[in-house]
């Protein structure tokens, strides 16, 4: 405790103001400093409580000296420098509300309104499970083509289990060697082998023996006549391969770092808002517009006969 009161000493000598340094001084004691041995007493301390504290004070730091540029202390500032923080700056700044919220309660400051605390990010399958699911699927011609297909439509495109399943053959169109899946209002086109493995799908259709089922239009036919496949039964089959709810959210997070957030919300069929905010709290901006590229996806290697 005694490395922490020492730190945090040094960080009040980073603030100009004398009302600034003492009410950060009083943030840190009875903010950070009573938590921290609160939970030293009762034995639930863990080790990253004192790097959040750390963190938060730092920001907070960074606020007070930001408003002192501005020629104000935190008794001074509005609601107008309290949204002009939130509004610009590195995601960082976020931190900044545990102090302010802190100050509001205390009356250090003005009642001013502070943002939502950010949404959790969802837990994500790590990248490299989902790399190896990809290759699996691109690569091991044993496992049916409705699961291949199905698979690299989430582990690619986030796509949930509903929409996929109510895909129609009519939504597969074949121009020369390119083949393209209407998921969103354009066709998007398929890399390989998941072009070949579409058009398979297509001649190799489940469920398609009995007399209503011919003339079904559903890419991914159910057992009963003329439906489509249920979400829940495609769920199922993908759980068995190890692709889940995680899978899609990874999916998910890597096309945010690729396209702008509201083209992702039509594509994968999500509210524009979520995907915003999904790419606000993944540290990610609008400002990379580039295309769905294939070519990050491993190479596919036909297995050997």
């Amino acid at each position: 405790m005694s490395k922490f009161d020492q730190w945090s000493s040094s960080q009040l000598d980073h603030v100009e103001s004398k009302e600034d340094r003492q009410a950060l001084a009083t943030y840190i004691a009875w903010h950070h400093r009573h938590r921290i041995l609160r939970h030293l007493d009762n034995g639930t301390l863990r080790p990253s409580a004192w790097s959040t504290a750390r963190q938060q004070t730092r920001v907070a730091v960074t606020f007070l000296n930001w408003l002192k540029d501005r020629g104000l202390t935190l008794a001074e500032c509005t609601q107008h420098d309290i949204d002009d923080w939130f509004a610009s700056g590195p995601t960082t700044h976020l931190l900044a509300r545990t102090f302010m919220t802190f100050a509001v309660r205390r009356r250090l400051c003005p009642n001013l309104r502070l943002p939502a605390p950010p949404k959790a990010t969802p837990d994500a399958q790590p990248q490299q499970e989902r790399i190896a699911l990809i290759r699996c699927l691109f690569t091991d011609d044993t496992l049916p083509a409705i699961d291949r297909v199905a698979g690299l439509l989430v582990l690619l495109y986030a796509q949930p289990a509903a929409r996929i399943t109510h895909l129609q053959v009519d939504d597969v169109t074949i121009s020369g060697d390119q083949v393209r899946l209407r998921i969103a209002e354009e066709g998007l086109p398929l890399p390989e082998p998941l072009d070949q493995l579409t058009t398979t799908l297509i001649t190799q259709r489940r469920n398609m023996g009995t007399a209503a089922n011919p003339t079904s239009p559903w890419l991914f036919p159910g057992q009963r006549p003329n439906r489509a496949s249920t979400a829940s039964q495609l769920r199922k089959r993908l759980s068995d391969l190890g692709i889940t709810r995680i899978s899609r959210t990874a999916a998910f997070n890597q096309l945010l770092r690729e396209i702008p957030a509201p083209v992702l919300a039509d594509l994968v069929g999500c509210h524009p808002r979520f995907a915003a905010e999904r790419a606000t709290a993944l540290a990610t901006g609008w400002d990379n517009h580039a295309a769905l590229r294939a070519a990050q996806y491993p190479p596919h290697r036909r297995s050997a006969g």
